[in-house]
């Protein structure tokens, strides 16, 4: 009995799944009036710039470019747990610094009660004004359906 159960509760939540994937095409696109752009690190650019996301001095270049049209708020959705290269971050943090309203990645690779934080370091850190957690909880076919407002681990959540 318990299995038949398990069976069909796993076929139940696909099927719900499929049909939920199916009904979200079938909707218009909806354009934003939010003056929301999203500046990607595309497939041609890491192939221009072989050393990136992670040549900090590079993306604090960019940064200023972008900063210099005064958005109201960039956030960087790269994880910053480890230190650059001696001086790379204190270009990014600059950069960040001139740029105000900055927000900056925390991530959980892991699983589980243990599972840690991995923060921006210090120095990244002290200059954002804000730090946020890009966790993606993908359902078992890897498609991402939800997204979580925060994120709890170590005794910690963003």
């Amino acid at each position: 009995m318990c299995l038949v159960a398990a069976v069909l509760l796993g076929f139940v939540k696909q099927a719900n799944d499929r049909f939920y994937d199916f009904f979200l095409r079938l909707q218009p696109t909806r354009v934003s009036a939010s003056p929301t752009v999203i500046l990607a690190i595309d497939d041609d650019a890491l192939r221009a710039h072989n050393t990136l996301p992670q040549d900090r001095r590079l993306l604090a270049q960019a940064l200023d470019k972008v900063c210099a049209a005064k958005p109201a708020v960039v956030g960087l959705d790269l994880l910053y747990w480890e230190p650059g290269s001696p001086g790379a971050d204190g270009d990014l943090a600059a950069a960040l610094r001139r740029c105000g309203h900055t927000v900056l990645a925390a991530g959980v690779p892991g699983k589980g009660p243990n599972a840690e934080w991995h923060e921006p370091i210090p120095e990244l850190a002290r200059v954002a004004s804000a730090i946020g957690h890009v966790h993606a909880n993908p359902d078992e076919d890897g498609e991402v359906r939800e997204v979580m407002l925060e994120k709890h681990a170590s005794h910690a959540r963003y």
